[in-house]
């Protein structure tokens, strides 16, 4: 096993270790679920690192298929920060559009919008490096994509869930109390005008 075998091989392990675990433990824990796609990527890096240590295979095959187990490695770690933003993008698009979740914020108005504008700045400027870096080296893009995702998991984690329930009740009463108010004044102007018609309609019978 050469010198430079090794390099490869340890540099597999670091990407493994450094750049892919986290980025895989975060996903999971946020989304509760695998991905195929990912799933995907790491078996295919699996099949490459066992050629890589067959050796009855030549010194340039097994180089070769360290090399490709790397760039699986790679495209795994930045697929998944990408799906962890698409995931909090859509919570937090959740939030602005509902009345009772932005009550519930335990940030004021002025910084959840703030923080929202960060969190599209911050990812246009990930997909930029991303676009940048195609089929170079896409670990250079994840550095942008973490910094996104811290953004986006400030507002996320902003969201108080007791303050919530409390928001919930409290614009069901006040939609309540609104339809009591409209059957009341409906139930008025109703008798006011049924008991005008029925002083009319005396006149001719």
């Amino acid at each position: 096993m050469s010198e430079e075998f090794k390099k490869l091989f340890f540099e597999v392990v670091d990407i493994y270790k450094e750049w892919f675990k986290p980025a895989y433990a975060d996903l999971v824990a946020y989304i509760a679920q695998k991905p195929e796609n990912i799933l995907t990527e790491i078996e295919n890096a699996f099949s490459h690192l066992m050629i890589s240590l067959d050796e009855s295979e030549n010194e340039d095959i097994r180089k070769e298929n360290v090399k490709k187990a790397y760039n699986h490695l790679a495209r795994a770690t930045l697929d998944c920060y990408k799906l962890l933003w698409v995931e909090i993008e859509k919570d937090i698009n959740n939030i602005y559009h509902s009345d009772v979740k932005r009550l519930a914020l335990t940030i004021s108005e002025i910084e959840f919008l703030k923080l929202k504008k960060q969190f599209k700045e911050a990812i246009l400027e990930a997909r930029k490096v991303e676009q940048q870096y195609i089929g170079k080296d896409p670990l250079k893009a994840v550095p942008y994509y973490i910094k996104a995702i811290e953004i986006g998991k400030r507002i996320i984690d902003s969201l108080d869930e007791s303050k919530e329930e409390r928001a919930k009740k409290f614009t069901l009463k006040g939609f309540l109390k609104r339809e009591f108010i409209l059957c009341f004044l409906f139930g008025v102007i109703a008798g006011i005008v049924a008991n005008w018609l029925f002083i009319w309609l005396k006149r001719f019978f």
